[in-house]
């Protein structure tokens, strides 16, 4: 029987898998900054405070932005969200084609693996919302 030693590799995958919300919140934010530093010239980070959540968030910020850049705020958030989708979809397909015809996972097929699960994470997420929203409505407006 052969023994279990520990590498470095499995201490990467268990701090990745320990600090995956931290990560995924630092990522958010970082995609948020840039974003705004190329769109906006650094006009929302003026506002926002960025969060643990990697969102941005706050009503009297929301107004303020959307008083500041107009229909741009909309713009905005799609860009970011989209870039995120797309970050993530090509995260998982370098990552299929790397792992295709071998079973050894190097660290930065782990680290695409993280990228791909942020927004996996957040899909699944919004799912659940959303059926949980439908049960809500469901159960409130039945005895009516």
């Amino acid at each position: 029987m052969k023994a279990f030693q520990i590498s470095k590799s499995h201490v990467f995958i268990l701090c990745l898998f320990l600090l995956f919300f931290p990560i995924k919140t630092q990522f958010y934010n970082l995609i948020y900054i840039v974003s705004d530093a190329i769109l906006h010239s650094g006009t929302i980070s003026d506002i926002y405070t960025y969060n643990y959540l990697g969102f941005l968030i706050g009503c009297q910020e929301i107004l303020e932005t959307q008083k500041v850049l107009g229909d741009r705020f909309e713009f905005f958030h799609s860009v970011v969200f989209y870039f995120i989708y797309i970050f993530s979809v090509v995260a998982s397909v370098i990552l299929f084609k790397r792992i295709r015809d071998k079973q050894d996972f190097k660290l930065i097929d782990w680290i695409l693996l993280a990228v791909f699960s942020f927004q996996l994470f957040d899909t699944l997420e919004r799912l659940l919302d959303y059926i949980l929203i439908a049960k809500y409505v469901a159960i409130e407006t039945l005895p009516e």
